[in-house]
């Protein structure tokens, strides 16, 4: 069995400390180049896998000196290598892992101090998030600023000793070996200890008994059975999906609309933060198209091949924008001139890292599959002789190898044949390749959207973008990735985003009120509708649809504080805000879970 890069890290690091090869805190007087020379170079490379190619030495910053900046041309660690006793001795109990920064261990320790702030200012002056002090063995790293809090509030990572080290080395070597740096772990880590996302829940999480009916509300079940659909966003009820998307769309303008009382909390990145990573604003134009539907009309028609990135907050609408993008507001273009495919990631699942790549790709092509299988029939081959043609190249590099010197025609040809073109037919991933490929001679633009990407973490949203560029490439195509804008500016302060995505725009939040009062009144129609129909709502329609004007204008006229309190219960997300249960027990939408 072969033994992982930790455990081989591991080997390496033992080895080093049994042969007197890195600096002990227990040897004082060392200077700092001894300092450095015994702890970078064997630590660094030969154990957390940095090559000399990614150390920088000495760089400078300000009126002083780096010792070491970790990484080629991306600044991702900074590390200040200190001597021993007296001049830097972290003097905590070994059990403390995690330091306040402003604490007694550190900036209110006169002997730490200077050196906290000085691996501050430097990484600072270095654009580099993360510094790290070291005496050899003793070993603390902190983030040296964070946007909008300081970073005195920090929390810092520390190991004491080299005993502390190895005991801890599955931790150490996940949070500083070089790929775990490149790939963002540090980032994660400092965002979990120091709840730096802000974190959201349901409310029904904390009601006592939740499952319990309450049933006090005698119009609920007549309520439910026409409003709570538009309300509740269910993925698997696509007739209701797709009529929300065409009649209860909110347009969002340029600039936050929520109250201003909750802007901290809600507003979108600073417009200056966006424009400076090449950002466009998705708002309607001329014509009433906006900035994405130009670019996108632009490059399908051109034949260019391009990656998209669509980013905005959690629950400001990105999925619905696409969506009604393709099925409402250029639905004509679309089925016209593009073959599209949304891939929506949240049904991935949980991933193993070790098969990360494998099965991001098996996810995807199984996708664009049963969207071949549904929406694009034609495509598909109606007959065994069509199977065939559609694996014709394969078929032809075939007779080199499987088929060579079996005469065509016989028994044995034939059964190899259909074995093998079974085979192909089996794996997703060749026979959606086949069938796109043959669709090129349509004329027809192949647009895969990849949304959802930043659920299970940066490495997995990484990989999705590598794997975008060569989904573009590959099938000569366009791609649409969305994402978070908070995941977006974590990777792109790492250098992620340099070579990816040639056209980025982003969009806002709506107004909840107008999202909601949209609903409740296409609710309206819907009963009027059904009242038409004969379908049995006549002796409850008129009260219903009094009670639904009412709450509209209650809701958003009369009393914004209703609207506001559920933006604060939703934190801005208006997939939560209008089904979270506190509005679907005012409304009187679904049963009311509430305890005895």
């Amino acid at each position: 069995m072969n033994p992982s890069r930790a455990d081989e890290a591991l080997a390496s690091f033992r080895r080093l400390v049994k042969y007197g090869n890195l600096v002990d805190r227990t040897a004082e007087m060392l200077t700092e180049s001894d300092t450095r020379a015994k702890l970078i170079d064997p630590l660094f490379k030969n154990v957390l896998g940095w090559s000399e190619t990614e150390i920088r030495r000495e760089e400078p910053a300000g009126k002083g000196y780096a010792d070491y900046i970790l990484g080629a041309e991306y600044p991702y660690l900074l590390v200040e290598a200190k001597r021993t006793k007296p001049r830097f001795h972290l003097d905590a109990d070994r059990s403390s892992r995690k330091l306040q920064l402003s604490g007694a261990h550190l900036l209110g320790q006169k002997k730490m101090k200077p050196h906290v702030e000085q691996a501050q200012r430097y990484a600072v002056e270095l654009g580099c998030q993360f510094a790290m002090l070291t005496n050899g063995s003793q070993v603390v790293v902190f983030r040296a600023f964070t946007p909008g809090r300081a970073w005195v509030k920090g929390t810092a990572l520390a190991w004491h000793d080299f005993k502390d080290i190895e005991q801890t080395f599955a931790e150490f070597y996940r949070l500083l070996a070089r790929d775990s740096v490149c790939s963002g772990a540090l980032s994660e880590e400092f965002d979990r200890i120091e709840k730096v996302t802000s974190s959201r829940f349901k409310a029904i999480t904390y009601i006592p008994s939740p499952d319990l009916d309450l049933v006090r509300n005698p119009f609920w079940i007549n309520l439910g059975q026409v409003i709570g659909p538009l309300l509740v966003d269910d993925p698997n009820d696509l007739t209701t999906r797709d009529e929300i998307i065409r009649n209860c769309y909110v347009t969002t303008g340029l600039s936050d609309q929520s109250d201003l009382q909750l802007d901290a909390l809600l507003q979108d990145s600073g417009s200056k933060s966006l424009m400076d990573a090449g950002f466009t604003h998705i708002r309607a134009g001329a014509g009433g198209k906006t900035a994405l539907d130009h670019g996108l009309t632009n490059d399908v028609q051109s034949g260019r091949v391009s990656t998209y990135l669509l980013t905005g907050g959690v629950g400001s609408g990105k999925t619905t924008f696409l969506r009604r993008f393709a099925r409402v507001t250029r639905s004509d273009f679309v089925r016209r001139d593009c073959m599209w495919f949304h891939v929506d990631f949240l049904g991935i699942g949980n991933v193993s890292p070790s098969s990360l790549d494998s099965q991001l790709q098996s996810f995807c092509y199984l996708s664009i599959r049963k969207a071949l299988d549904t929406e694009y029939r034609q495509y598909r081959p109606d007959s065994g002789e069509a199977m065939q043609a559609l694996f014709a190249h394969p078929l032809e590099e075939a007779r080199k190898s499987l088929l060579f010197g079996v005469p065509e025609g016989t028994e044995e040809w034939r059964k190899i044949v259909n074995e093998q073109v079974y085979r192909w037919e089996q794996d997703d991933q060749v026979y959606v390749k086949a069938i796109l490929e043959r669709s090129r001679a349509s004329g027809r633009r192949l647009v895969f959207v990849l949304d959802n990407t930043d659920q299970l973490g940066e490495t997995f949203q990484e990989r999705v973008f590598l794997f975008a560029q060569r989904l573009s490439q590959e099938h000569r195509a366009i791609c649409i990735v969305a994402l978070r804008e908070e995941r977006f500016f974590a990777a792109y302060r790492r250098g992620i985003f340099d070579a990816f995505g040639e056209r980025r725009f982003h969009i806002g939040s709506p107004s909840l009120s107008a999202v909601v009062g949209k609903r409740l009144e296409f609710g309206r129609e819907r009963l009027r509708t059904l009242r038409e129909q004969g379908a049995g709502v006549a002796s409850y329609a008129d009260k219903v649809d009094r009670l639904l004007e009412t709450l509209i204008r209650s809701t958003t006229q009369k009393n914004p504080n209703i609207i506001r309190m559920l933006s604060c219960v939703s934190n801005g997300d208006m997939r939560y805000a209008h089904t979270c249960p506190v509005h679907e027990a005012w409304f009187g939408l679904t049963p009311v879970h509430f305890g005895a």
